[in-house]
């Protein structure tokens, strides 16, 4: 498998090495972030929210800037895609973070997908006007750039009414709520933030 190229031992130093500081606060989100009528569902591959959520990740490259923020910082609901993870992208994490993670510790990167896994607070930044903190960081990689700040795992992924899975067509950057059961949903992310 192409990820293999990259496996290696899993050590604080290489973590601290290759981990850039978000210049967020520990923030976390509340009801009235939750409660946003502009707050938005995004999809998003593994093994990214990984990377995100457990090797400090501080960028999230997009084709397009978050225009719902208007140039303000503002949280986001994250949707684990279906699919497994893509080899060459967690060759690519493996480069870009200095960590190898062992084949099982890929494996289970993969759960059922189709869930809402966390929460993250970004600033979107325009391709021709990027700090110098945001192209030096080494998960910049030439796009659209969603600075991350904070990011709030849930301890429990959250899924639709009797287990059903959420669908990403649905929540491509959409209000939350706007998709189906969003009460249901809304409900349940909040029993995660208190």
């Amino acid at each position: 498998m192409v990820y293999e190229s990259c496996l290696g031992e899993w050590t604080k130093d290489r973590f601290s090495l290759h981990t850039h500081k978000r210049s967020g606060t520990n923030m976390k989100p509340t009801h009235t972030d939750v409660h946003d009528r502009n707050i938005r569902i995004v999809s998003m591959r593994q093994p990214w929210w990984h990377a995100i959520s457990k090797l400090g990740k501080n960028v999230e490259n997009r084709t397009t800037p978050a225009k719902w923020l208007n140039g303000k910082t503002g949280w986001i609901v994250i949707l684990e895609s279906k699919g497994k993870p893509p080899p060459k992208e967690v060759a690519l994490m493996c480069r870009q973070s200095g960590i190898a993670p062992t084949p099982p510790q890929v494996r289970s990167l993969h759960k059922r997908g189709q869930e809402i896994v966390g929460m993250m607070r970004i600033k979107s930044h325009n391709k021709g006007n990027l700090p110098s903190h945001i192209c030096d960081s080494p998960w910049y990689m030439g796009h659209h750039a969603w600075e991350i700040l904070d990011v709030f795992p849930f301890k429990q992924s959250i899924r639709g009414p009797h287990d059903e899975p959420i669908k990403g067509s649905q929540c491509t950057a959409r209000r939350l709520h706007n998709i189906l059961h969003h009460d249901l949903i809304v409900e349940r992310i909040l029993d995660e933030i208190i």
